[in-house]
């Protein structure tokens, strides 16, 4: 994040405009969920709505070879309007961590339910994901009318002493919005997200043309890696000014207890750009698609369903425990059982 002289809201808004390569302007926020306050007259500082980062780009962030915008945990973005209050009251905003099995899950979110989930699907929790808001409005200002987005969710080292936090398996769901009304709950349609009846009910899956799974990717899934999962797109930038792209940061594990969850670290990588990027994903998981699902949903050759993960899993990630209760679906067992 840059530090600049604040000027004006408008300036503000468009810094990122005005910087060099990779000049995306991230602020703190602090948590689920968002307050539609404006941009503070007074200090510049934008809404304070509790999100963990609002990343706002700007023209050069379009250009070729600009530097993606970058979080990763333990990063501190605070706002330079709110840094002299933070360090005054122990406030700054740092990137925390996220927990792992946060992002898949449906005896935990059954439990919690007041509504009716669909069984056996993949469900995410809300506390303990990471939600960021990607604000692409001065782009439009600028004329632009659609750019590619690629968003990546990584693992993470941050070479202190406490490597059980190095372990994640990330993922991400990403929504086209930006959720200003409404309560929260503990749950989110991570993978499935037929679901309308959510804590963020403004909020539709993203849908960009590249991405043949609405909008989610899982580690789990990715050719051969477990630490990296990306969503890439093609967003349509159309006036007044809901220019947004909600993302939600979460991680599986490599065990299937939920009681299991631990902190984690990670880091998020977004690139935009006018053109299609030459390694754009095209499946959920990062890997090439097959294009044919067998009855359990899963691309035939490149996923099978893993039962107790509640979702499609990499095949090179089945065959250590074929054999086992833990075994994933072959598309013949999804046809001799109709499915899941």
């Amino acid at each position: 994040m840059k530090t600049r002289q604040l000027i004006s809201p408008i300036a503000i808004l468009l810094a990122s405009a005005s910087g060099s390569a990779g000049a995306a302007e991230i602020y703190g926020g602090n948590g689920i969920g968002f307050s539609n306050n404006t941009v503070n007259p007074t200090t510049g500082a934008p809404p304070s709505g509790p999100w963990v980062a609002n990343i706002i780009f700007g023209k050069q962030d379009v250009k070729t070879g600009a530097a993606p915008a970058t979080i990763k945990t333990g990063d501190n973005i605070t706002h330079p309007a709110q840094a002299a209050d933070a360090a005054k009251n122990g406030n700054t905003q740092i990137v925390p961590t996220l927990k792992s099995m946060s992002w898949c899950d449906t005896d935990g979110v059954k439990a919690l339910m007041t509504e009716t989930i669909e069984s056996g699907k993949c469900y995410g929790w809300s506390m303990h994901n990471r939600w960021m808001v990607l604000d692409f409005n001065a782009l439009q200002k600028a004329g632009l009318t659609s750019v590619w987005v690629s968003m990546t969710a990584k693992r993470y080292n941050d070479n202190d002493a406490i490597t059980t936090e190095d372990d994640l398996v990330p993922a991400l769901t990403v929504f086209q919005g930006r959720q200003d009304q409404g309560i929260h709950l503990h749950w989110f349609p991570s993978q499935f997200q037929q679901m309308a009846s959510f804590w963020a009910w403004k909020l539709t899956p993203f849908a960009g043309g590249i991405t043949k799974s609405n909008g989610w990717s899982t580690g789990y899934m990715a050719a051969g890696s477990l630490d990296s999962a990306n969503v890439t797109g093609k967003l349509k930038l159309k006036p007044g000014g809901q220019n947004y792209l909600t993302v939600s940061v979460g991680g599986d594990a490599k065990h299937s207890d939920p009681k299991l969850k631990h902190d984690v670290n990670f880091a998020f990588e977004v690139t935009v750009s006018r053109k299609k990027p030459a390694t754009a994903s095209t499946s959920g998981g990062g890997g090439s698609a097959a294009g044919n699902l067998d009855k359990c949903g899963c691309e035939i050759g490149v996923t099978q369903w893993h039962a107790s993960m509640n979702h499609c899993m990499a095949i090179a990630q089945c065959t250590p425990i074929a054999g086992t209760a833990d075994q994933c679906k072959t598309p013949e067992m999804c046809e001799r059982d109709g499915g899941r």
